[in-house]
């Protein structure tokens, strides 16, 4: 009767610790879901179903109607990583028409600074672009001027900077993620957000994209129109 009860709509007013694991998985929800909704820790939640704390009353009501809740609660942890994508996307567009604005007469230095952005090398922009890494650094040293079609070029190819190792850092934490569940998630090995986010390591084009699109895809689903 008691295990009808809880896959029902009306729980037990008190659970054992197995009810209450029996509740909360019947609907869907993780330790994490419930802690964070309630404001307790973790292991609070773990110790409940465990037996080791004791389990207050009233607890299977508000799961019930935490579960209700479940995908706006989803969606409303998403919004704040979904805010930061727009305002690193806004950053992205802004600075590609400095540069489309630039191509005219773009400088040495500014060039430079262009392909630094993207994380080119030469040796990939020459083998890209079928350019001469001769004529590259003539460019760079201001010995050639710099043609506007090939700062179109590049923006075409390499549309977006790549992100910042703090950017990585923000995106992470308002995800709430872990540098080893990013990584994993990500597809890098388990250390190696680590360095990225501290600056130490280079971030190439191609992880910076992938970083970008991980992050795209976790808020992807959710419903920009949902109310506050």
């Amino acid at each position: 009767m008691r295990i009808n009860r809880l896959l029902s709509t009306e729980p037990p007013a008190q659970l054992t610790g197995d009810e209450l694991r029996l509740l909360r998985t019947s609907r869907g929800l993780t330790q994490e879901q419930v802690a964070e909704a309630f404001g307790i820790a973790r292991s609070t939640i773990a110790g409940y179903e465990q037996g080791k704390v004791s389990i207050p009353a009233g607890l299977a009501e508000c799961i019930m109607e935490l579960a209700g809740h479940k995908d706006y609660l989803l969606q409303q942890r998403k919004k704040p990583t979904r805010e930061l994508l727009k305002k690193i996307d806004k950053s992205r567009a802004e600075e590609r028409e400095q540069w489309l604005h630039l191509a005219d007469q773009i400088e040495p230095a500014e060039f430079r600074q262009l392909l630094l952005s993207r994380c080119l090398s030469k040796d990939r922009l020459s083998k890209t672009l079928r350019i001469s890494q001769v004529t590259l650094h003539f460019y760079e040293q201001g010995r050639r001027k710099i043609p506007k079609e090939l700062v179109y070029k590049i923006l075409e190819l390499w549309p977006d900077r790549t992100v910042t190792p703090s950017e990585i850092t923000e995106l992470r934490h308002t995800s709430g993620l872990t540098q080893s569940q990013a990584a994993a998630a990500i597809g890098l090995t388990r250390y190696a957000i680590g360095p990225y986010e501290a600056g130490k390591w280079k971030i190439s084009y191609n992880i910076s994209q992938k970083i970008m699109e991980f992050y795209r895809e976790q808020v992807e689903d959710s419903d920009p129109d949902t109310p506050e």
